[in-house]
């Protein structure tokens, strides 16, 4: 059993990735929690908390909702909370 793994995860390591733990960017987490949602203030719940958990792959008005929210609550950043994990997705808006 531990061989068949060991050859699983060798032979195809484009599947061994974060998407197995969980969504690892804004769309994913979208795509991941939407399903089966039909209430509108859930789905905008949903869209707010994959951007906080994603700031860097969602999209500028959700993170310059983010923003004002955590600068009026004196919430940290994600990126001050986990300096440690490396941002992905697209360059930060060069107007910011």
């Amino acid at each position: 059993m531990r061989i068949s793994l060991l050859v699983f995860v060798l032979v195809c390591p484009a599947a061994a990735h974060a998407g197995w733990f969980g969504p690892s960017n804004y769309q994913d987490c979208i795509l991941e929690n939407m399903k089966g949602v039909t209430d509108r203030t859930a789905a905008i719940a949903i869209e707010y908390a994959c951007a906080t958990k994603f700031p860097d792959t969602a999209p500028s008005v959700w993170r310059e909702r983010v923003e004002e929210d955590q600068q009026q609550r004196n919430l940290p950043k994600a990126t001050d909370l986990f300096p440690d994990e490396k941002p992905t997705g697209p360059p930060s808006d060069p107007k910011q």
